[in-house]
Formats: structure tokens, C-alpha cells, sequence
């Protein structure tokens, strides 16, 4: 009922051919996402489980889908929000018209074409209109939460899995840039498929989760090239060294490694990507950073990245700033300010963070590595190259995604605190 509810709500919104157009990949993805619930959500120690995350699933698709919907019928808001929305689809559109009219291809940013080509084949089964783009970023947006609530429960138990699930829907900066038509869906979405089976395979060995670790880690090059080798090096380091066994680990990481390669290098799956990421140096990323800077929102325009040692300098305050920022007083003006809520909230669960990065260790043991490490690989390089306050925003909720079940294990040992302490004033008390 809530997505027919959305549908009807993107009917008023938008105009009768883009009605026609969202209503395919509506009824897709709603269907896609009961389905990836059912598959994932089989925990042996919660048969209610099930219901709660398809309700929280619903419950993000529905809010993801109204909230898209309602930025892309304003351009203003599209302005103001992710102006970028109008070259992905743009260039989607451009794209579509050379697959069906022989048209040039268009130019398209090396690592980034993955995303172009996803609304492309979408505008061609469903009609190219954005908010058919907005519908299927709801529903990879909406797919986190049996994603990472599966990954929460296999590392730490249900108790902690049903609160990735509020967390994951809670988060003011997900939704807001996860809703509008830009990357953050897809790239948050093969991410967490990635950390899903890289978890899966600390467990046991299986030749499912294997491929999709594979395809994925080389999808991530199609999407965010030049970040894709820190995370895919942080993911297989984690799960070859979380594993039960480190011989038998290395060896899937061969394997997975092997795979990975056949899908970029053989297919051409992010192929341009894979070659964008392996030359980056400190020069590019300084003039990244540089150009970042000298936006409206931006930040540190006079540090200089391009030598090793000046990089390394300035890391401390790269990652303090990554970590916590923008502080209240940082951002300027009436555009800057959909960043406050956000970090609010992360600030919030900062401290749950710590204490379920603490916990987690004694609990899931060397399996939590599959997650530490591409935090600890991926941190450093956004911090060096983000230099303005709404990218800082966007780029973190990849850190968050990956941070989500260490958040949720500290929730659930904090309430579980609280609930100690209160049985204990209450046998005072008598």
C-alpha cells in the first residue's frame, strides 16, 4: 500500500508520460526489493524478523521515492539540492539516443559511466523521463536496509541487525542524496553487496557470494573509479584476514581477485575506471582538492596535497574534518544548511560508533576486519581530496554505510545498558 501510496503521489507530481514512465520501475523495484528481503533475511534466531525489515524496506522506498520525486518536479530544488541531476540525465538521454538512433555516442567521465549507462537502460525499457531514474535510485537506496541488516546480524546478532535497519532509514544524508538522481544510490548500493559477501565468506566459503563479491567490486569501477581500488583493496584484505582460516582466506582472495579482474579486463566492465584509479597521483588529487576548494562551500584552498609530505601534514586535519564536519559555524549561507542535519545526526551516533567498534572485536573477532578495513583504506583518500561541504556530505555516507553495524551493535548495548540500569533502581527502590 505505501509504494501505491508513492505512485499516486508521483502522479500528481509529474506529468502523464513521466506517470507512464514511473510506474514500471516502481512495481519493479517494489517487487525486487521483497524478493532481496526474503533471500537475505532467513536469521535462525528471529522468525518476526523478516516483517520488521521489509516494513523498514517499504518504509525507505516509500520516503526515497516521495522526496525524489518532489525535487525532480523543481528545477529550483534539483538546483539547490544536486544540480548534477541534470547532466546524468542529460547524457542518459544522449546516451539512449545513440543505442536507438544512431546518434554519436556521447563523452562520457571516465569511472562514472556505469551510472549513465544504469538510466540509460532504464529510459529505454520504461521511457526516459527522470523520474524513472528517481524510482530505481528508491529502490537501490531501499535495499540497504536488508543489505546491511543481514551484515549486522551475521557479525553481531539480531538485537543489533534491527537497529541498522532505523538507522539506515533515519539518516537525513541518505535520504537526501540517495533520493535525487545522482550516484550515491548505485555506488551505496554495490558497496554494501560488496561488504554483504565479503561478511558471507568470513563465515563459510560460497561460490554465490564469491561472484557477486567479484562483479561488484568490479562494477564499483564503473561507478566511482577512482575510489574503487581503495575499497576493493580494503574489502579483500578484510575478508582474506577476517576469515576462519587464513590459508583458505588467501586463497578465496585469489580467486575473488581473479574474477574481478576477468570482469573489467575481458568484459570491459569498468575498464576505464580500473585505469583512471591506477594513475592517480597526489598532483591530481591536489588539483581535485584545489578546484573543490574555490566552490561556494569549499574549504582548505591553501593546502598544497602534491607531494607525499605535504599530503601527510595535512592528513590529521583532513581526517578530523572528514570525521566531524562542517561544524555549525563552518557553512555559509542559506545553500549549506541541508548539511546540518545531517551531521547532527552523525554526531549523535558517533558515540554509539566507538563503543560498537570496541564490542565488536570481542564479539565477531578478526570477522569484523571485512568492514574496519575499507574504512580505514577509504577515509584517508576522501579526506585528502574533498575540499568543499556539500561533497564532504556525499562522500562520507560511504564511510557511514560501512560504519552502520558497528553504529548499531553500540545502540544496542547502549539500550540494553539502560534497560540494566533501570531494573537495578527499581530492586533499589523496593
Amino acid at each position: 500500500m505505501a509504494v501505491v501510496a508513492a505512485a499516486l503521489i508521483g502522479a500528481m507530481i509529474v506529468d502523464v508520460p513521466a506517470w507512464i514512465a514511473l510506474v514500471g520501475p516502481v512495481l519493479v523495484g517494489g517487487l525486487s526489493l521483497i524478493l532481496l528481503v526474503h533471500a537475505l533475511v532467513s536469521w535462525p534466531d528471529g522468525s518476526d524478523e523478516k516483517v520488521k525489515i521489509l516494513h523498514w524496506s517499504i518504509v525507505a522506498f516509500t520516503s526515497h521515492l516521495a522526496f525524489g520525486l518532489v525535487v525532480t518536479s523543481s528545477d529550483t530544488l534539483r538546483r539547490y539540492l544536486g544540480s548534477d541531476s541534470f547532466y546524468y540525465h542529460a547524457q542518459a538521454v544522449n546516451l539512449l539516443h545513440h543505442w536507438t538512433g544512431g546518434f554519436p555516442s556521447p563523452q562520457l567521465p571516465s569511472g562514472k559511466e556505469g551510472y549513465f549507462y544504469l538510466l540509460a537502460g532504464a529510459y529505454w525499457i520504461f521511457g526516459a523521463h527522470a523520474a524513472c531514474g528517481v524510482a530505481i535510485n528508491a529502490a537501490l537506496a531501499a535495499a540497504l536496509v536488508p543489505l546491511l541488516s543481514d551484515v549486522t546480524q551475521r557479525l553481531f546478532g539480531t538485537t543489533a541487525a534491527r537497529y541498522a535497519a532505523v538507522v539506515v532509514v533515519l539518516s537525513p544524508g541518505l535520504l537526501v542524496w540517495t533520493s535525487q538522481l545522482l550516484r550515491e544510490a548505485a555506488v551505496l548500493f554495490v558497496i554494501a553487496v560488496a561488504l554483504n559477501c565479503a561478511v558471507r565468506l568470513t563465515e563459510r566459503f560460497s561460490l554465490m557470494a564469491l561472484l557477486f563479491l567479484a562483479v561488484s567490486l568490479a562494477s564499483l569501477f564503473s561507478f566511482r573509479g577512482y575510489l574503487a581500488l581503495v575499497i576493493a583493496s580494503g574489502v579483500l584484505a578484510g575478508f582474506v584476514l577476517g576469515g576462519r582460516k587464513l590459508i583458505s582466506g588467501v586463497g578465496t582472495g585469489m580467486v575473488t581477485l581473479s574474477m574481478a579482474a576477468l570482469v573489467v579486463l575481458a568484459l570491459g566492465i569498468g575498464s576505464s575506471g580500473y585505469k583512471t584509479a591506477v594513475n592517480v597521483n597526489l598532483e591530481q588529487a591536489n588539483s581535485i582538492h584545489q578546484s573543490l576548494s574555490a566552490s561556494a562551500s569549499g574549504f582548505g584552498s591553501d593546502v598544497n596535497i602534491a607531494t607525499p609530505s605535504q599530503a601527510l601534514s595535512y592528513l590529521p586535519v583532513a581526517i578530523i574534518e572528514m570525521a566531524f564536519g562542517p561544524f555549525p559555524w563552518q557553512p555559509h549561507g542559506v545553500r549549506q544548511l541541508p548539511a546540518l542535519p545531517d551531521v547532527l545526526f552523525w554526531w549523535y551516533l558517533l558515540p554509539s560508533l566507538w563503543r560498537g567498534f570496541r564490542a565488536g572485536r570481542r564479539r565477531a573477532r578478526n570477522r569484523v576486519l571485512a568492514l574496519a578495513l575499507p574504512i580505514l583504506t577509504t577515509t584517508p583518500v576522501l579526506a585528502l581530496t574533498v575540499g568543499n561541504f556539500g561533497l564532504l556530505e556525499r562522500e562520507r555516507s560511504q564511510i557511514f554505510i560501512m560504519a552502520v553495524p558497528f553504529i548499531a551493535l553500540g545502540l544496542s548495548i547502549r539500550a540494553a545498558d539502560r534497560a540494566q540500569s533501570e531494573r537495578d533502581r527499581e530492586r533499589t527502590a523496593k
